[in-house]
């Protein structure tokens, strides 16, 4: 065969590769959209791989849904502020990709101490809840977590400063101290 030849089967080759790429069904195994936000936990249950952001803000919850924990490996934020939940439940270890936490206008009492297995958690929101108590295991987070926000709970400067000692590293903001605990 000559080159001309050889040329000529290769495009052809090339042409029919193409035309049946191009008419080929599409497939699902492009990137998921990590943008998007679940707002709805029924949908979000309906395909929890492709889950990256829950809000599920002023949905009256008492208690974090145990769902969460079970269902989405891939979850890096999770909104669960103005809610009536008074525990995090230790399950919250389960969710090892989270990056952002909210958890803020809720009656949450204390931090579990697995809260310390979010190894990649950077946000950490838990404005105007009822903290009295959060677990020494906070100081395994502290590489990662950039800002702690604990406005509107009442903590005393002696807890202000364990906590500053926990995460140096970390932004805090706290309401001004009390002696509450006094």
């Amino acid at each position: 065969m000559t080159r001309s030849g050889h040329f000529r089967s290769f495009n052809s080759l090339l042409i029919l590769f193409l035309c049946l790429w191009q008419s080929a069904p599409a497939q699902s195994t492009g990137p998921v959209d990590s943008t998007k936000v679940f707002t709805d936990l029924s949908k979000a249950l309906a395909n929890p791989a492709s889950v990256y952001k829950l809000r599920l803000k002023k949905k009256k919850y008492k208690e974090v849904p145990t769902e969460i924990f079970n269902y989405f490996p891939n979850l890096k934020s999770l909104d669960l502020s103005h809610n009536q939940i008074t525990t995090i439940p230790s399950g919250i270890r389960n969710l090892k990709n989270l990056e952002r936490l909210i958890l803020n206008n809720n009656e949450i009492t204390a931090l579990p101490p697995q809260i310390g297995e979010l190894l990649k958690l950077e946000y950490l929101d838990m404005w105007s809840n009822e903290l009295t108590y959060i677990p020494d295991e906070i100081a395994m987070i502290k590489d990662n977590l950039k800002i702690f926000d604990l406005r509107g709970i009442l903590i005393d400067e002696g807890q202000q400063k364990r906590l500053r000692q926990l995460l140096p590293k970390t932004k805090l903001h706290f309401s001004p101290g009390c002696n509450c605990g006094q």
